[in-house]
Formats: structure tokens, sequence, C-alpha cells
């Protein structure tokens, strides 16, 4: 499925201007894509890429459901300040 996405002339436009340098607004991607899209991002730019959410709970659903896409490249957790 990653090479799908990667196929797609919207991400290759925005791996262009990732690329470039190109300051970013919201892409107002669906949720079910966002996980997928970043793992896309983080292979073909070579380097980390940070997800942030509202919640904790969040944050490790995410953290949990990126391991299927990551195929076992390092990810980290960074909890909630107290």
């Amino acid at each position: 499925m990653l090479d799908e996405i990667r196929s797609l002339k919207p991400y290759q436009a925005l791996l262009e201007d990732l690329r470039a340098g190109v300051p970013l607004t919201g892409q107002s991607l669906p949720r079910a894509t966002r996980l997928p899209v970043a793992e896309a991002l983080r292979r073909d730019l070579n380097r980390p890429v940070l997800l942030l959410t509202d919640r904790a709970d969040h944050a490790l659903l995410m953290a949990d459901e990126l391991s299927f896409w990551s195929n076992g490249a390092p990810r980290m957790y960074f909890p909630e300040p107290n």
C-alpha cells in the first residue's frame, strides 16, 4: 500500500515541496491515511517524522499502529508533560 501512496501525483508534489524547503500548511489528510503517509515520507526523505496528538492515549494508539507501517523502524514515544 505504501508503494501505491508513493506513486500518487499529490504525494509526489508534497515530497518535492518538502525537499525544496517549501513551508507547508495543513494537509487535511483523512485520519486513516496519516500514518501510512507519514511512514512513506520518513522512508522517502530518510529523516525522522514528528507526529503530534492532542492526548496521550491517542499517541499510544498511533505509536502502536505505526509499528504495522514502519516494519521495525525505530520510533520513540514522548508522553505529555506533567
